[in-house]
């Protein structure tokens, strides 16, 4: 299987996922939370969160489908250079995908419709002042890292078995908390220089807040986490039913 039917499968798959959780959503964050506001003879104000839903989803879509995917382009004859490529445009294209429904939502559901209904994504909003062009590519890259970190760990789970995963998992934990531990540790004057470095990193600075370093910034620890996901797909095996 070539590049490109590998893309056109995952899409024609997941693009079926993301409609089914679209539907649950609006079924489960609009209609259902309607229902009571419009029977409601008071005047309430509802706030629907439309980000942490979707990058928790996006997460779990890269997750599940890693390891069913890998197995079956292996035995299609894709080469591992070309799934792990069809993993990375399909993720950039849901996301954006998924990004442009979610300023459409934002839209709809901003008070225009209903004045007391609301769909937003309060931090994004917070960051960007609703600026169009930030806004729309904060919401891509904060998709895309989700849909990375679902990646990572789906190839983790894919990669290693029982008591590797735990200890990964164990190993990470312990390297932030050690982190957090040390910087404790630091002389004032270090720990301040530590701060001041991440505030750099992300765009924080006297001047003010930087939006598009920010952007930079979240889409480099993508970078860095689909380097990760790289190296795991070149040593992923396909394991047998019995193995």
């Amino acid at each position: 299987m070539k590049l490109k039917a590998a893309i056109q499968y995952k899409l024609s798959v997941q693009w079926r996922s993301m409609l089914i959780y679209l539907g649950f959503f609006l079924l489960f964050a609009v209609i259902f939370p309607l229902i009571p506001l419009l029977l409601s003879d008071g005047i309430t104000n509802v706030q629907v969160d439309l980000m942490i839903p979707s990058m928790i989803y996006m997460m779990l879509l890269s997750v599940t489908s890693v390891g069913q995917d890998f197995k079956l382009l292996i035995q299609c004859g894709t080469a591992r250079i070309h799934i792990f490529l069809a993993n990375l445009i399909t993720s950039l294209i849901l996301t954006v995908g998924m990004s442009i429904v979610l300023r459409l939502l934002f839209w709809l559901f901003d008070g225009r419709l209903l004045p007391n209904f609301h769909l937003g994504y309060p931090v994004i909003s917070m960051l960007t002042q609703n600026e169009f062009l930030p806004t729309q590519f904060l919401l891509v890259v904060f998709l895309f890292l989700a849909s990375v970190l679902g990646l990572v760990v789906g190839a983790i789970l894919a990669r290693f078995d029982g008591y590797f995963r735990l200890a990964i998992g164990a190993v990470s934990l312990g390297i932030v908390i050690l982190g957090a531990i040390l910087f404790q540790l630091l002389p004032a004057a270090r720990a301040l220089a530590v701060i001041n470095f991440v505030k750099k990193l992300i765009g924080l600075s006297a001047n003010g807040f930087n939006i598009w370093q920010f952007i930079i910034f979240i889409f480099s620890i993508s970078l860095i986490l689909l380097a990760v996901v790289y190296a795991l797909n070149r040593r992923q095996e396909v394991k047998r039913l019995n193995a």
